[in-house]
């Protein structure tokens, strides 16, 4: 910029034809307010004392951040991928799953799970 800030821009170019000739369409996507955003949801995500699980809706992990790894003692790369029955009883997983389908079709946050990690 000629005020000399960085800007972040996502470019997605098309084949078209404008007034009869051959041309290309440039579409220029200011991301920098987007990216920044990200950035501190990352540093919230991996700083904040609770602990954040994130599952795909068969329940396997997809991402978890560094108050699980702390609290329940396993690595992420060892969860990532898994189901989250890998690491609860047959009644404890169970019991996760019916709130977290409950929460899901409801619509509505999830409170008060108590669960017993194996």
């Amino acid at each position: 910029m000629p005020d000399g800030r960085e800007v972040f821009v996502e470019v997605s170019a098309s084949y078209i034809t404008y007034k009869g000739r051959p041309a290309i369409l440039l579409v220029i996507r200011n991301v920098t307010e987007k990216l920044e955003m990200e950035k501190r949801y990352r540093e919230f995500f991996e700083n904040t004392l609770d602990m954040i699980i994130v599952t795909d809706l068969k329940g396997n992990f997809v991402e978890v951040n560094r108050e699980f790894e702390r609290i329940s003692g396993y690595r992420k790369e060892e969860v990532i991928g898994k189901n989250f029955r890998e690491f609860f009883s047959e009644d404890e997983a169970e019991n996760v799953f019916r709130m977290y389908n409950k929460a899901f079709k409801e619509k509505r946050p999830l409170y008060g799970l108590e669960f017993i990690q194996n």
